[in-house]
């Protein structure tokens, strides 16, 4: 396989994106491009990315260069006013067909299926937030099938930990997803925790614990 992927991490340097401390929207969503970039490596896929530093690039910048890619990712994470808002949501150019929304749908219910926490109701949407007749430059002014991918809320404390301690899985479902629009095969990758399977902290396992009377554990 040769097909190259572009990777687009939201903001950077001066513009932190959403956020109101750090890690803000720009270094998760670099960090996290970081982790997806390798992922789409190891499935034999070229990857470039439009910033891998921590620094500012004109939208204008970002969007050169993409003929001949297969697929352009751009990477963010959301804000909002109530830090209970949470979950991944993607966005296509208005214009876009149905296959878009569907590789959309793919990576939010992978996304999800990891364990990612989300309470929006509706998750992939065609056009911009402020109306489906406007476009994100990053959808209109891309030659290659293109999403914006909100990976969650910077403002949701869960969201900010699951990016950051989850990135491996949710890496993997992004490409599991985007593979199977693109018509690749997908190879599972060993020792990535099952998807099934629930990480819970020692403070959680305590109070589980306790519930059934345990009070004093030894961890050897």
């Amino acid at each position: 396989m040769s097909k190259k992927i572009i990777l687009d991490p939201g903001h950077g340097g001066r513009d932190t994106g959403a956020g109101t401390s750090p890690p803000y929207e720009s270094q998760l969503a670099l960090e996290f491009s970081k982790v997806l970039a390798q992922a789409f490596e190891t499935q034999g896929f070229q990857v470039a990315m439009t910033r891998t530093e921590d620094v500012h690039v004109p939208l204008d910048d970002r969007c050169k260069g993409t003929e001949g890619a297969a697929a352009f990712l751009s990477i963010h994470m959301d804000g909002a006013v109530s830090e209970k808002a949470s979950g991944p949501s993607v966005w296509v150019h208005s214009k876009a067909p149905k296959s878009y929304l569907d590789w959309g749908q793919a990576v939010v219910d992978g996304l999800k299926g990891v364990g990612i926490t989300s309470n929006r109701a509706q998750a992939v949407h065609r056009g911009h937030v402020d109306g489906p007749q406007y476009d994100y430059k990053v959808n209109r002014d891309t030659i290659p099938p293109s999403m914006l991918l909100e990976m969650g809320f910077a403002t949701n404390e869960a969201n900010r930990r699951e990016i950051t301690g989850h990135a491996q899985e949710y890496a993997q479902a992004v490409v599991q997803a985007t593979c199977k629009f693109l018509g690749e095969d997908y190879t599972p990758q060993e020792g990535k925790p099952n998807p099934d399977t629930k990480t819970i902290s020692l403070t959680e396992l305590g109070e589980m614990l306790r519930q059934y009377g345990v009070y004093h554990i030894t961890l050897g």
